[in-house]
């Protein structure tokens, strides 16, 4: 979405894309680091449909970072549990990838 302050649409599309191809663990972890730097909104889905236990720290930075360019989100919006999720909204638990909660009223 932005790079250096300048928006990149066209840079997010081609980087989720590459998601899409099969590649070596360390191109994907490198494409991963550019979409945290230029993904958008978009490419949120595809990083959280990767599976590899040895990139789902890259894939939470990446998410941070696109989640922080964003602002502040609406209720229902689909976050990762434990990375300042709002009440009420849809969370994929760290332990159980795929797994859904509904953080509740009272806690």
């Amino acid at each position: 979405m932005y790079l250096d302050g300048k928006e990149y649409k066209e840079l997010s599309c081609f980087f989720t894309e590459q998601l899409q191809i099969e590649k070596t663990l360390e191109l994907i972890k490198s494409i991963i680091f550019a979409l945290g730097a230029c993904g958008n909104v978009d490419a949120v889905e595809p990083l959280l449909n990767i599976k590899s236990i040895l990139l789902r720290s890259a894939v939470k930075s990446a998410v941070l970072k696109i989640q922080s360019r964003l602002g502040p989100t609406e209720k229902g919006s689909l976050s990762i549990s434990g990375i300042n999720t709002e009440a009420g909204s849809l969370s994929i638990m760290d332990y159980d990838l795929g797994s859904l909660s509904i953080k509740d009223k009272n806690e």
